[in-house]
């Protein structure tokens, strides 16, 4: 005995437990082999015991995109669908969508407009977290006809939920780019992950 630990000597004693590469030993009464498990296991606990089970196959993911094809033009002061910019989120049992909304668009006025990410016109859907309101580029190519850069971000469950980009302008006539490319690209994704 040294400083009030026990020695003992376990040398030679593990191989009488295991027989199988990948073999572990664990205890419950006494010292007993935890054989391997099968490719893809995963190793939990179950009844306090370690224990491999089956693996679920890990996450499931999907994504989506949807990009305007060709110009969006309203003079609206409430909220309505952006047409063109709408898609079905997937079903995953648990899963949550990240959606992601950026356009550039130009009002033939200056002043304020406005969009955002929902299920319906009242925004009211309570798992949508997120909206957003863009930024006039200050140049004096645009004096006439104030050009806005957007972008819009939500969380949203992975529920099968017809996901719309919502927009109005706060006078003059607000037109969405259809460009699918660079600057004047206006586009939706969606990452869903369950």
């Amino acid at each position: 005995m040294s400083g009030g630990m026990v020695l003992v000597d376990v040398s030679g004693k593990a191989s009488t437990v295991m027989s199988v590469k990948g073999d572990m030993i664990d205890f419950d009464t006494a010292r007993q082999r935890l054989p391997i498990g099968s490719t893809s296991d995963v190793l939990t606990v179950q009844a306090g015991l370690p224990a491999w089970v089956a693996s679920s196959g890990g996450a499931t993911t999907t994504t989506l995109n949807v990009s305007l094809t060709s110009n969006f033009t309203t003079t609206e002061n409430t909220a309505t669908i952006l047409t063109g910019m709408t898609f079905d989120l997937p079903t995953i049992s648990g899963g949550k969508c990240f959606i992601g909304f950026s356009c550039c668009a130009r009002r033939s006025s200056a002043g304020g407009i406005q969009n955002y990410i929902a299920t319906d016109t009242s925004g009211s859907d309570t798992y949508i977290a997120g909206s957003g309101r863009g930024a006039e580029v200050p140049t004096s190519i645009y004096a006439a006809e104030p050009k806005w850069n957007l972008a819009s971000q939500a969380i949203h469950d992975a529920d099968g939920s017809t996901i719309s980009i919502f927009c109005w302008t706060g006078g003059g006539t607000l037109t969405y780019s259809g460009s699918s490319t660079g600057e004047l690209a206006t586009s939706m994704s969606a990452l869903c992950v369950g």
